[in-house]
Order: C-alpha cells, then structure tokens, then sequence
C-alpha cells in the first residue's frame, strides 16, 4: 500500500506555476502526479489518468524526496531504457498473429508465463502498438489495419 504524499502550502503554489509554464507534456505529468498523489489518488488511478506506468512514480517519489519538486523536471534521459520485452519480440509478434488473444491482461500474463517478465499494462499497450502495427482496446488488442479497412 502507498503511503499518502504531503505537500506543504509553498510546494502546491510552486507546482502549480512550474505546470502552467512549463511546455513539455512529459514534465508536466511529473508535476501533477505529485498533485493527485498528495490528494489522496490511487497509484493506478494515477497511471489510468496520465498514461504513465505505475512503477514510474516510486522513481519520481525517490527524485522528490531527495531533490524537490523542481528537480522533476530536470530528468533528461539519454537515449531510452532497454525494454525488458525486447530479446522476446520475436515470440510475442508470433503469439500477436497466430492466436486470438481477447485482452490485453491475457498476453501480460503469458509473457510472465514464457519468460518471467513482469510488464505493466500501459507500458505493453505501448510496446504492442509501437512494435506490432496494434491498436489497444479498453478490454483487449484489435488488429490496427483491420480497423482501418
């Protein structure tokens, strides 16, 4: 269970001004994550909200708690983070087109199954989509050029 964030009067006003001028959408879901988690919002509601993954935020909690509010929107990746799905993209493309896979909860759990590889939701919705021509359903996978025609 995660514990409730509490912000002080200074820190509410401070993200409140670096969310209105700040330009990039990216940061701006770092700021207002810290907003909806000091009110009291569920980790997944969060995540539901801004289209984040959920383990995200226990690195933006450890960067606030060390640095502050403003050092959220300091974080310059290089390049992208290796994804754990990577080395079985052959597999998981082959499951995508041979069967008939009714949600995507159900390729989650099969990837866990095949290969120990734990994957949020949102960052497998991505990962399909990005890798697989897909589009995600609410409750499932549909096949992005069949939707097309």
């Amino acid at each position: 269970m995660s514990r409730k964030l509490t912000l002080s009067e200074t820190e509410h006003k401070t993200i409140k001004r670096l969310i209105q001028e700040e330009k990039s959408a990216k940061v701006q879901k770092r700021y207002l994550f810290l907003e909806m988690k000091s009110q009291g919002m569920k980790h997944q509601d969060i995540a539901d909200i801004l289209g984040v993954c959920v383990d995200t935020f226990t690195d933006w909690i450890q960067i606030y708690e060390s640095t502050g509010v403003e050092s959220l929107g300091n974080l310059h990746y290089e390049g992208r983070r290796f994804s754990r799905l990577a080395p079985h993209k052959e597999a998981i493309g082959e499951k995508i087109d041979t069967e008939n896979i009714a949600k995507l909860e159900d390729l989650q759990h099969w990837i866990f199954e095949q290969f120990q590889v734990k994957t949020c939701l949102t960052n497998l919705a991505y990962y399909c989509k990005k890798n697989f021509d897909f589009h995600i359903k609410k409750q499932g996978l549909s096949q992005g050029k069949d939707q097309a025609q």
